[in-house]
């Protein structure tokens, strides 16, 4: 009976451990992706303001 206790404690543990890392995972993820969405629209921006710089020296030749 108290080796069953020792395994399902171990078990508990590990469950717990598991849970933790999955939980940094998702928060490093979230992280990640935050940055990635705002490189994209810096990203974004720039081909926008690039776009325009086309369209006034296209319509200045």
């Amino acid at each position: 009976m108290q080796q069953k206790n020792l395994v399902i404690q171990k078990l508990l543990r590990g469950q717990a451990h598991i849970s933790e890392l999955r939980r940094r995972t998702i928060i490093g993820l979230e992280h990640e992706n935050a940055e990635l969405k705002a490189m994209l629209r810096a990203h974004e921006a720039q081909l926008i303001q690039l776009s325009r710089r086309i369209d006034v020296s296209e319509s200045s030749s």
